[in-house]
């Protein structure tokens, strides 16, 4: 029985070393998942303000493109009117 304690002196360094390193090794791997989940939270909230620039230019974009087409269909139904009247004198 004495050798065990004779041998776990010897050992004692080691483990103590050891358990400074596991220590260490944790409180490292929590630094760096918290700095993993800032980083995320930004580039989440860079994403989220980049979407709603592209989605409020897209929207004036279909207002735009809106307008057109109804001022198209305003000039296309002026127009078709037209050669029906002009139609309608050369027949009559």
């Amino acid at each position: 029985m004495s050798e065990f304690w004779m041998e776990s002196a010897k050992q004692a360094p080691a483990l103590t070393v050891l358990a400074f390193v596991v220590v260490y090794f944790l409180r490292f791997i929590k630094d760096m998942a918290v700095q993993w989940q800032t980083t995320l939270r930004a580039i989440g909230d860079d994403c989220h303000e980049n979407a709603k620039e592209v989605m409020a230019t897209a929207a004036e974009a279909i207002d735009r493109n809106t307008a057109e087409l109804i001022r198209s269909r305003e000039t296309h139904g002026e127009m078709r009117e037209l050669i029906y009247s002009m139609r309608e004198e050369r027949k009559g």
